[in-house]
């Protein structure tokens, strides 16, 4: 009965273990979102409102909602340049 009892609190305390384990490495697993991209092309505040960012496949598109131009960056490469994609009317 004595071994039954030691082994149920071993159980115990590895179960434990093991729950606080996966609960910090869920806690350090998340994906950290940056607050701000730098844009250099854009650095009046006031013209921020003229931008909106996008991002799909990987890539950030940044529209320009007063002239409907477009530039793109590759998501992984915080040093790539924006490039140009051509204007609709192009």
């Amino acid at each position: 009965m004595k071994g039954l009892s030691i082994a149920v609190i071993v159980l115990g305390v590895c179960i434990l273990i093991s729950s606080w384990i996966i609960t910090t490495a869920f806690t350090h697993s998340r994906i950290v979102q940056p607050s701000t991209i730098n844009i250099p092309e854009i650095s009046n505040p006031e013209m921020n409102s003229h931008y909106e960012l996008i991002v799909q496949d990987g890539f950030l598109y940044l529209y320009d909602k007063s002239n409907g131009q477009v530039f793109k960056k590759l998501d992984d490469d915080p040093n790539s340049p924006w490039e140009t994609i051509k204007h609709y009317t192009q």
